[in-house]
């Protein structure tokens, strides 16, 4: 289990022929928490420029000279720029909230019959939240595009080697099947290999 570095990957495929291993999760969780940090604390920045930009739309309104380097006083604009900032930020914690669920050892689908989700299915899942993400990015402001594009760019990287536990996991559940101790309907799609 790596973080994911280069010279780990090569570390460990010239002492132990490994050509693949697992990836640490934690550091992918990380990497989408302070990334939402950033997100939400441009948010928060955004919405404490709202009252001076309210005064600035005030002092126009009074045929005063607008103040500061780069006066903006169209409130309409800044409070659909927050709300889609909000949108955004929301979005992404969201998307990294099921990211966290499909990383986890067991995963029960949102299905009312419980079934654990099987390696193909965690991966067509894992896929359709990072195409979210994609989704996402235009929506942002350009400095935040760049952090949601580094986001995806580093989920994507990590991916193959992130679920390489659940393929392992499927074997136990086959051989879990074969020795008849849980139901093959409680398992979506696992192969039977």
């Amino acid at each position: 289990m790596s973080d994911g570095g280069g010279a780990i990957h090569e570390a460990l495929s010239q002492v132990q022929r490994l050509s693949s291993h697992q990836r640490d999760v934690w550091h992918l969780l990380h990497v989408g928490s302070l990334i939402q940090g950033r997100l939400d604390r441009a948010l928060k920045q955004a919405q404490e420029r709202l009252p001076a930009i309210q005064r600035q739309a005030q002092r126009l309104a009074m045929g005063h000279k607008a103040r500061g380097r780069a006066p903006k006083s169209d409130v309409g604009e800044h409070e659909a720029h927050i709300a889609r900032m909000k949108y955004v930020a929301e979005s992404v914690g969201d998307l990294l909230q099921e990211l966290r669920r499909l990383l986890e050892v067991v995963v029960l689908p949102a299905a009312p019959n419980a079934a654990v989700l099987s390696s193909q299915l965690r991966q067509t899942e894992m896929e359709a939240v990072l195409d979210l993400l994609d989704e996402l990015q235009p929506q942002a402001s350009p400095a935040l595009q760049a952090q949601i594009s580094t986001l995806s760019k580093h989920l994507r990287t990590a991916l193959p080697h992130a679920l390489l536990f659940a393929r392992r996991l499927d074997a136990l559940l086959v051989n879990t099947l074969r020795r008849g101790r849980i139901w093959p309907a409680n398992v979506e799609h696992c192969p039977q290999s």
